[in-house]
């Protein structure tokens, strides 16, 4: 055991110092060949261009490969399918999964992947799954990220991670003995294989060997973590540290402080999930957080409506949280019908979120009637989201061209912003609006600001607005603005529309009968409302000694 832990022990040092490694992948196939001829072709073709300083995301190595494509597809004209199963078939291969071809990997200066009869260099291995738009899972890809490459220097491997971020990162390696988990890792990592580190011993068991683990990279006895975690084995212990990993990302995602998730995952590889994501859309301030999280981890996240809905309600920060997710992800983000009025009701920043998601997809989206009814119930912003959407109505968005009369009534019931909100619907949308006599009479009931909206009314669209019976008979009844509503109304019209309409009633004492017992009823303002009908039309009512009659 002791001669056993010894070599364990040189392995790290034998393959830093070899020239080239091999890495033997299994016997080919069909699909595979095509893979790896392509491959070679790729290679072959890059020694003209000087892409040292190319990216993985460079847009010449798209270039370059769709050049390619074309004559490959001159061939066979499955050649993609053929290409892509090759590259399932080989990230599925058990070599992916061993914990010891790790550090042949990860400390080689050069490598040559052989598979079959077919071998290229490691060094453009990487950019395969990119090309042909396959996402390997997370364990392959950290495989492929420390192969030997030009990127090799740029990725998380160059942070020189430590055992912790080893341990997390390739847990799910395959060994036949649990504790060549950690001694696999340990020569890779940038402290566990120092003097005062972890020393290779198989005569230590499984359990002290897990409990020397815990000392080293969490500074603490086993004792010391939660009873419900605290790990009797290697595997247990690896969902231990990736439980507390989650734990603290999630806290540091909820505080929404930049500066301390950013050193978190530059030293850490825990896999951010989908519930640290949403937590952070949610109370990101600025939009930092967020940007941090994909500029690490853009992998792991599905923008749907789980990261959207909450970014949407988010009061403070969504608007930079919304400008990040497009910058980083615009053709990843398909923003639903729910999302939208979500952001129609957020109160605080609903109209700049609405600038950002229009200026990133005006032309790919329609409004539907439900973002309307949010923004004439939002009490901060209403107003302003009109304006926003309007300002894109011609030239990017189909808007409704059928603005609903539950719209303007239940803005002329917000009681915060309501004329205001009501006013934007008509300057914005004053086009596509039909004032029905519906919203007529709620106006001439509303005790806030019923005149105000009649005067705006008129203003802009007087000669379309027909008064009824209805309406003058609700403004007599509202006993704080009656009085004004129809002393504007008789002012205005110079008793044009009093006339045409009491010429239609030939029972007239009838219908100023109707209004003054709704004006009597009156307990504000219906004195002033009578006089004011009786100083136009003294004709119109029939009064008793004792009141109406």
């Amino acid at each position: 055991m002791k001669e056993r832990g010894h070599q364990v022990e040189q392995m790290s040092k034998i393959y830093s110092e070899a020239e080239r490694v091999i890495f033997w992948l299994g016997p080919g196939t069909v699909e595979t060949d095509m893979l790896m001829e392509s491959l070679r072709v790729l290679q072959h073709e890059s020694i003209h261009h000087h892409f040292g300083d190319w990216s993985l995301q460079d847009d010449r190595w798209k270039n370059l490969w769709a050049c390619m494509e074309t004559t490959f597809e001159s061939f066979h004209k499955k050649f993609r399918t053929l290409q892509r199963e090759g590259l399932r078939q080989l990230l599925a291969r058990p070599w992916f999964r061993r914990v010891w071809i790790l550090q042949e990997v990860a400390l080689a200066k050069a490598g040559i992947i052989v598979c079959g009869r077919k071998n290229v260099s490691a060094r453009l291995f990487g950019l395969i799954p990119l090309f042909l738009e396959i996402k390997p899972d997370p364990h392959s890809q950290s495989v492929l990220d420390i192969m030997p490459s030009p990127w090799r220097k740029t990725s998380w491997w160059s942070k020189s991670p430590n055992l912790r971020t080893l341990l997390s990162s390739f847990g799910d390696s395959e060994a036949t003995e649990p504790r060549d988990l950690v001694y696999a890792l340990r020569g890779m990592s940038s402290d566990a294989a120092e003097k005062d580190g972890i020393i290779p011993d198989y005569d230590k068991s499984e359990e002290n060997l897990v409990r020397e683990v815990v000392q080293f990279v969490e500074h603490c006895e086993l004792e010391g973590l939660p009873l419900e975690t605290r790990p009797r084995s290697v595997r247990n212990l690896i969902k231990c540290l990736r439980a507390l990993d989650l734990g603290r990302c999630m806290a540091l995602a909820k505080r929404s402080s930049p500066h301390e998730i950013e050193m978190f995952l530059e030293k850490s590889k825990v896999r951010v999930n989908q519930e640290i994501f949403t937590t952070a859309v949610a109370c990101d301030n600025t939009g930092e957080v967020v940007e941090i999280l994909l500029r690490y981890r853009q992998r792991e996240f599905i923008l749907d409506d789980t990261i959207l809905l909450p970014a949407a309600k988010n009061e403070i920060g969504a608007k930079g949280v919304f400008e990040v997710l497009f910058r980083y992800a615009r053709g990843q983000i398909t923003i639903s019908d729910k999302a939208l009025i979500a952001v129609a009701g957020n109160e605080l920043c609903g109209d700049g979120i609405f600038e950002v998601i229009l200026r990133y997809q005006g032309d790919r989206i329609t409004i539907p009637e439900g973002v309307l009814a949010a923004a004439v119930e939002n009490k901060q912003c209403g107003d302003r989201i009109i304006k926003v959407l309007a300002r894109y109505r011609e030239d990017k968005i189909n808007l409704l061209a059928n603005v609903s009369a539950n719209a303007l009534i239940t803005a002329m019931e917000n009681k915060q912003r309501g004329i205001i909100i009501f006013e934007a619907l008509i300057r914005c949308l004053g086009d596509y609006i039909k004032i029905s006599d519906e919203v007529l009479i709620k106006a001439a009931e509303n005790e806030q600001y019923g005149d105000e909206i009649f005067i705006f009314l008129f203003h802009y669209q007087g000669y379309q607005i027909r008064i009824s019976e209805g309406v003058l008979t609700a403004a007599a009844g509202n006993e704080r603005r009656g009085d004004r509503i129809f002393e504007f109304l008789l002012r205005y019209l110079k008793d044009k529309t009093l006339n045409i309409l009491l010429s239609q009633r030939p029972d007239l004492a009838n219908f100023s009968k109707e209004i003054a017992i709704t004006a009597a009823k009156n307990k504000g303002c219906g004195d002033r409302i009578i006089n004011t009908l009786l100083s136009h039309r003294p004709d119109l009512a029939i009064f008793s000694e004792n009141g109406v009659s």
